[in-house]
């Protein structure tokens, strides 16, 4: 069990007249953009599983409070940050903010119908995808990442 200790202040909050945020706000300090990260598509994905490459898929909302705690808590961690690179792991980024369409077929293949989703993709493409727990701890990414 992880447990979060966070005040008030370090919670986003979109303004009460609007139902989403669709941006983290100006005061947040590290966000996963610290990792160097690409926009998800299928045919991305595809492509880095052809060439070997591991990959972790970051399926997220600009409004998921579970994804922006991960984010701040965990994947901004200087140590996996590190592991990413050490791992030669790249991060895309499925961003499901306005409900794509695609994004939304990718989650459903995995038999979720929301966000957080985080799957990381060996680098052998006849290898299954590891589901990570919606949510994080750097431990837990950075062994992930290692076990690769």
């Amino acid at each position: 069990v992880v447990a979060f200790a966070l005040t008030l202040s370090q919670i986003p909050m979109a303004p009460a007249t609007a139902p989403f945020a669709t941006a983290p706000p100006a005061t947040a300090t590290a966000t996963a953009q610290d990792i160097p990260w690409e926009p998800y598509s299928a045919q991305r994905l595809s492509e880095l599983h052809r060439m070997g490459k591991p990959v972790f898929v970051d399926f997220t909302a600009d409004w998921c409070i579970t994804c922006l705690v991960n984010r701040q808590v965990t994947l901004s961690q200087p140590q996996v940050i590190a592991a990413f690179a050490a791992n030669d792991v790249t991060y895309l980024k499925a961003d499901w903010t306005r409900r794509d369409r695609t994004i939304t077929t990718a989650l459903e293949s995995f038999g979720r119908s929301g966000v957080p989703l985080y799957v990381l993709y060996p680098s052998d493409p006849s290898a299954e995808p590891t589901l990570l727990p919606q949510l994080l701890s750097a431990p837990q990414v950075i062994q992930a990442l290692e076990a690769l």
